[in-house]
Order: C-alpha cells, then structure tokens, then sequence
C-alpha cells in the first residue's frame, strides 16, 4: 500500500492530516498528538498494537519523511511539538513484533541504520530479532551487526 504524503496539510479542525495510507488518514490532534483516521473512526497512536495500519510508512524514506514532518512543523509552529514526537519508536517496535517475515523488520533496519539513540532504545527487541530462528540469516546477521556496534 503506498503512503500518499500531503503536499498541503489537511485540516479539519482538532486535526490535521498530513498523509494517507490507503483509506487510513495519518496526523495529530492539536492537543493530543499523533492519530489516524479510518472511515469515521479516529484513534490515537499511543500503543504498539495501534501501529499495524502505519507499516507502510516504513517503505519510504526515513530521512525523507522526516523531511516533510520539518517542512510542516516549520509552516505550522503550532503542531511542531507533534512533528518533533512522531512514534517512531513504537512503529518499530510494531515491526519487529508483529512480523511473520522479514519485510517490514528489513524496512525498520533501514530506518535504524545511522540513529544510533534509536538503536539502544531498542536494544532489546533487536537482541530477539537476532536470536529468531525463523528470520531469515542475512538479515539477523545485520542486526547482530548493529548490535556489535552499541
């Protein structure tokens, strides 16, 4: 599924939208932070198991979409604070959770590989990320790697 990100920030007033993913609509409150919209029903992203439709942010690039998150927050100062705290931590650990294949843990890797405060935060889900047999070698061997290197 392929994340549309919003070349203008969509408002509706507590919120505003700044990307869709599928028929998911991703942005913030303006008093409670990071939420996502599907059909009438909108929920905040604050627990690990509400980071299933969010995966596909994972496909793009990292220093990119952070990018935009800035473009946003530097036209917006209001929502700054938000753009600043987007729940990258909790989406990655989402991924190394939930997944059955190596996919969405490859695409978290690639969003971990030069944040060094991000990797030790999640020290530990990459210490049981490397010792699950049913991952494939190559890529437990990169996170070894990465944990070599903390």
């Amino acid at each position: 599924m392929k994340v549309k990100l919003n070349s203008t920030l969509e408002r509706a007033s507590p919120y505003f939208w700044i990307a869709e993913i599928g028929r998911v609509k991703l942005g913030v409150h303006e008093a409670n932070g990071w939420c996502m919209q599907l059909d009438d029903r909108i929920s905040s992203i604050d627990s690990e198991d509400r980071c299933d439709p969010l995966l596909p942010v994972l496909e793009l690039d990292g220093p990119a979409f952070f990018e935009h998150l800035k473009g946003i927050a530097d036209s917006n100062r209001f929502l700054s604070k938000f753009m600043e705290d987007f729940p990258t931590e909790l989406l990655l650990k989402h991924a190394f959770h939930s997944s059955y294949s190596a996919y969405w843990p490859e695409r978290a890797l690639a969003w971990l590989i030069n944040d060094y405060a991000l990797q030790s935060s999640l020290k530990i889900e990459l210490e049981r990320f490397a010792d699950n047999k049913l991952m494939p070698q190559q890529v437990r061997q990169r996170v070894k790697k990465i944990l070599n290197n903390l």
